[in-house]
This record gives C-alpha cells, structure tokens and sequence, in this order.
C-alpha cells in the first residue's frame, strides 16, 4: 500500500485527492495546507472551472494534517508527494 501526501489544497489538490481516493493500493495519508479551515475539514471555499464545489465536511479522519509541508516529507507514511500548488 504507498501512501499519497498532498501539498496544497486548492482546486487541483481537490481533484487530486478525490481521484487518489478511487485508486488501489494507495491511501491518502496525509495533507499539508496553511489553512485552517481546510485542515479542520471545511473544503467550501474550493472551486474550479469544471467539477464540483468543495464540501464543507471532508472527512479526515486517519489523515495526517500540517500547516508546514516540510513536516508532510518527513512523515514515514509518505511514500508519493502530488505538489498542488
């Protein structure tokens, strides 16, 4: 099983994230965002030219959460970085 880190959760950290969720053998693991909100799981202010709106109760429980990127590459779980930024 690799495990997927997010950096930056905008539009495209979105989509990546949805579209890692679909995928087998990988899990999403842990995200790296500066902003709270998003990190407490309140997605709404997301959106993009195509696709839906984010969602204001993204659920991320079993995903590690930091305001720093840095700390997300030294995670041990981390085998895959997808930069969305």
């Amino acid at each position: 099983m690799a495990g997927i880190g997010i950096i930056g959760v905008g539009f495209m950290g979105y989509t990546h994230f949805e579209g890692a969720r679909a995928l087998q053998d990988t899990d999403v693991v842990a995200i790296a965002t500066r902003d709270q909100k998003k990190l407490d799981g309140d997605w709404s202010s997301i959106q993009g030219n195509f696709g839906p709106p984010g969602s204001n109760n993204v659920d991320l429980s079993g995903i590690a959460k930091y305001t720093d990127y840095h700390d997300l590459l030294k995670d041990d779980n981390v085998d895959l970085v997808d930069i969305c930024l």
